[in-house]
């Protein structure tokens, strides 16, 4: 079986960190995959290649760039790729645009975010484009509702959660001696959606209040000067460390005894997956695609937007390590259910239909 993946890059951000996990899963299980990027490589792309993936590049000029689309085309069918497996909206639209009216191969759309589309325009162009696929793949049901309400046929979209590698067993809390402060973790992409400026006021809170909470910050993104700066401001320095880009955040989470997220858009969330299967509790805003993750567990809280309610559980958790290690055990017993065997094998399931003719 001879896959192509398309996205735009491969800078960090989850939908990348998700293909890193499943690819190589895939590969030993007789899916051959190449990688083509449309505009540029990035960061990732060197553990890709040592990984023994290809990579091609095809940067487009413009979204429906006619020479950047037919060389997609051209490379497609040089190479007799049976699936094309496109991710986001700019590089389904590129997939849809340069296979128009092929029948050699079969097409897949994956959405991985909440909004599947910003604007009129690319609502637009979803549904004139929704035809052509073969397939969707919407990463939570809060997603396939969003297809669903655009028009694109429920029979064509299929949920596969993004899978998580999970160890034997949830990494031990860190030893804290009575006082010490209280670890809290945010990872991911300084972007607007995540709203890290709403941690940022939470810590300043936590020093109003008296308590000790320090915010490790993982990630890059274009906000992260703004967000230096907001610490700056509020003299949090002590408080809050910046890591930069980390292609591994995983000794990160184990030094962590809680997790913070206040992002109000997910497709589905992937770090707090990465954070469960590492036995770690969490604080989270209170949306459809955390809800559907979390289910009846109760390994954290999900909160709103009135900070106080926030520095509440904080305190709590401050004053009780106890609960911090019960909401620790909940969360690996999450990650259990999302294992990434269990996603590789209904993309293998999705593919085998579509080379057969399935539906």
């Amino acid at each position: 079986m001879k896959v192509l993946r398309i996205i735009y890059d491969l800078q960090v951000g989850g939908v990348q960190r998700m293909l890193l996990q499943t690819l190589p899963l895939l590969r030993e299980k007789g899916v051959e995959t190449d990688i083509c990027c449309l505009k540029r490589e990035g960061d990732l792309a060197s553990q890709f290649r040592d990984l023994g993936f290809t990579i091609h590049v095809i940067p487009l000029h413009s979204r429906m760039d006619p020479i950047g689309l037919f060389q997609l085309r051209r490379l497609v069918h040089r190479l007799s790729y049976q699936i094309i497996h496109a991710h986001m909206y700019a590089s389904n639209m590129a997939a849809n645009a340069a296979l128009l009216g092929t029948h050699r191969v079969a097409i897949i759309n994956s959405y991985h975010s909440q909004k599947p589309f910003l604007g009129r325009r690319q609502a637009l162009m979803c549904r004139l484009t929704r035809k052509i696929p073969d397939q969707f793949i919407a990463v939570s049901d809060v997603v396939r509702g969003e297809l669903i309400k655009m028009g694109f046929p429920p029979e064509k979209i299929t949920v596969i959660h993004n899978g998580i590698v999970c160890p034997n067993e949830p990494i031990p809390l860190p030893e804290k001696s009575a006082g010490a402060a209280l670890e809290v973790l945010w990872a991911g992409r300084f972007v607007k959606q995540k709203r890290i400026a709403m941690l940022i006021e939470l810590l300043a809170l936590s020093r109003q209040e008296s308590i000790p909470v320090h915010l490790t910050l993982v990630g890059d993104g274009p906000l992260l000067s703004e967000m230096k700066q907001k610490v700056k401001e509020n003299g949090l320095e002590e408080r809050v460390t910046f890591t930069g880009w980390k292609s591994d955040i995983k000794p990160y989470i184990d030094r962590a005894e809680i997790y913070l997220s206040a992002s109000h858009r997910e497709g589905f969330p992937n770090t707090l997956l990465e954070v469960c299967a590492c036995g770690r509790g969490f604080l989270v805003a209170d949306i459809p695609p955390n809800r559907e993750v979390i289910g009846s567990h109760r390994a954290g809280f999900l909160l709103g937007d009135y900070l106080p309610d926030w520095m509440t559980i904080l305190k709590r958790l401050y004053n009780n390590r106890e609960e911090i290690r019960t909401l620790s055990c909940e969360a690996f017993q999450i990650a259990l259910d999302y294992s990434i065997e269990r996603t590789c094998e209904k993309k293998i399931a999705l593919y085998e239909r579509l080379i057969t003719g399935g539906c």
